[in-house]
């Protein structure tokens, strides 16, 4: 059974007395470790959140404003790992993204905009070689993308607009040398494509 304590004129650093305090709630797991602490204003969310999982490693670590979600949060595995950095703006994703194996090297580096991924955007393996690489708009592949091979070799570039393929895809064989190449418009394929060997040379 979780128990919930409400801390507040008996903690120092609550200023202020009746509906403008600041009040601190504390739950705890049945061991007695703390599960959470986090602060309510008009019955809402505010200051800091916290969260523990019952071996005492912190689990989450973020800020509520207005009972939303502001600012860099932190999100860590049981063993005190970070999987994922974070910021909020009014409760949506917004700004810089970064999402961990367990090895401690990064797997998607992102920006978003108000909850829709927009910008750069990685994605690596474990062993940190990229997976893959390009741009979003509004939540849409656009622009260039790269596709790679777990030993780090490109086989596949592509041009997107609005989350379609737009323009040519290339795929490379592992020597660096074009396969084969296809325009398309709006997703659609445009002409035949071209198939070339090994060397280069087109395949007729």
């Amino acid at each position: 059974m979780k128990v919930f304590i409400t801390l507040g004129i008996l903690c120092a650093f609550f200023f202020g007395a009746g509906q403008d305090s600041l009040v601190i709630n504390e739950a705890f797991y049945p061991n007695g470790k703390l599960e959470k602490r986090f602060g309510q204003k008009y019955d809402e969310l505010e200051g800091r959140y916290e969260e523990y999982y019952s071996n005492g490693k912190k689990k989450v670590d973020g800020q509520y404003h207005l009972g939303k979600k502001v600012g860099k949060w932190v999100y860590l595995d049981k063993d005190g790992r970070i999987f994922v950095q974070c910021n909020y703006k009014a409760d949506s994703l917004d700004g810089d993204y970064k999402r961990y194996y367990s090895n401690g090297l990064i797997e998607v580096r992102a920006s978003f905009v108000k909850g829709k991924k927009s910008g750069r955007y990685v994605k690596y393996f474990s062993d940190g070689y990229k997976k893959m690489e390009g741009t979003y708009v509004n939540d849409l592949k656009d622009g260039q993308w790269t596709f790679y091979k777990a030993n780090g070799v490109k086989y596949i570039q592509s041009e997107y607009k609005k989350g379609l393929l737009n323009g040519t895809s290339k795929a490379y064989y592992s020597n660096g040398i074009v396969k084969y190449e296809q325009s398309y418009a709006e997703g659609e394929k445009v002409g035949t494509a071209l198939i070339y060997d090994n060397k280069g040379e087109l395949k007729k």
